[in-house]
């Protein structure tokens, strides 16, 4: 038991860094959040009274709410689900990250999308976003106006048609193709 209690003050310490695990901070914002639904504040302490770590509850100022935010965007992930019975039509994304997307459109479009189930899209359109007290976006609403496959290629072969196209394009003989593109866009 006491060889422990090096590695859990140590864990209490990581609690409020930035580079704490994600397992670390968890049960300190539950035991938070609890103090807060009871309008109250604490500490834990050791055996001899010495405070070990203090949850401030109902003192800690929690970071504004923001949203809904309607927003332009798009979003990249595998198509894995289209259906709907009413007029708009509900597609979910499985993004590389492992986070699922729901998303609607109109039955057009997810009739054309039906034929990439199961294959990765880019889509665009306007999103419905919120900021929540843990300061983490989450999307609301998205309703998709356009989507385009995505190929599936490697990064060697992108590499490899991004170096073909800028060879056509006579940036590779340029002086200076960085003050070219200033220019072009001013």
């Amino acid at each position: 038991m006491e060889e422990a209690v090096p590695q859990v003050e140590q864990r209490l310490h990581l609690v409020e860094t930035v580079n704490a695990p994600e397992d670390v901070p968890r049960p300190y914002k539950k035991i938070n959040s609890l103090l807060r639904e009871d309008k109250t504040y604490g500490s834990m302490k050791a055996g001899g009274g010495k405070e070990i770590i203090k949850f401030s509850g109902i003192k800690e100022r929690l970071p504004e709410i923001i949203g809904p935010i309607n927003e332009e965007g798009m979003l990249q992930g595998e198509i894995i689900r289209i259906g709907g019975k009413d007029k708009t039509k509900h597609i979910q994304l499985l993004a590389c990250n492992g986070e699922e997307y729901n998303l609607t459109t109109v039955r057009e479009t997810a009739i054309e999308m039906e034929r990439y189930l199961f294959c990765n899209v880019r889509v665009t359109g306007v999103g419905t976003w919120t900021r929540d007290e843990d300061m983490r976006w989450k999307l609301d609403k998205f309703i998709v106006s356009e989507f385009e496959p995505i190929e599936d290629k490697s990064l060697i072969e992108i590499v490899s048609e991004l170096r073909d196209a800028t060879q056509k394009s006579g940036w590779a003989k340029m002086a200076d193709p960085l003050g070219a593109l200033r220019i072009m866009r001013k």
